[in-house]
């Protein structure tokens, strides 16, 4: 029937869910950080044409809180594209208490660029 009519397809399993029961789980925090996270963390992803770096804050017990999520377009071997890394490697984030963040680990994918980018970039930055 679908070939010649071209019906949506509705899948038929139980009750669809209102809107509203998602929303209403949302946690929304008043900072950047929230209060139980002690640690940040933060993974590269190399491309092409953009670098995509996720924020985790960390927290007791492995809990994790994505804190921020970036996406850096542009070439990776061109210099105004690094900066723009460097700038969101270096960002200070506000915790609950008040106090500002930093990165303090950074995992950065080589695969996609090459990795000779990365290692120069990385040894800029140091151990952190």
């Amino acid at each position: 029937v679908n070939t010649t009519l071209g019906e949506t397809w509705e899948e038929a399993v139980g009750e669809k869910l209102d809107h509203q029961v998602l929303m209403d789980k949302v946690v929304r925090y008043t900072a950047a950080v929230p209060s139980r996270v002690v640690y940040l963390t933060a993974g590269i992803d190399s491309q092409r044409n953009r670098f995509e770096m996720y924020v985790w804050g960390w927290a007791p017990g492995e809990e994790a809180f994505l804190v921020d999520k970036i996406i850096i377009m542009g070439r990776p071997d061109e210099e105004g594209t690094l900066l723009r890394v460097d700038a969101a490697i270096n960002k200070k984030y506000r915790h609950a208490d008040g106090t500002e963040m930093t990165i303090s680990r950074v995992c950065w994918d080589t695969g996609g660029i090459d990795g000779e980018i990365v290692y120069q970039r990385s040894k800029k930055h140091g151990v952190f």
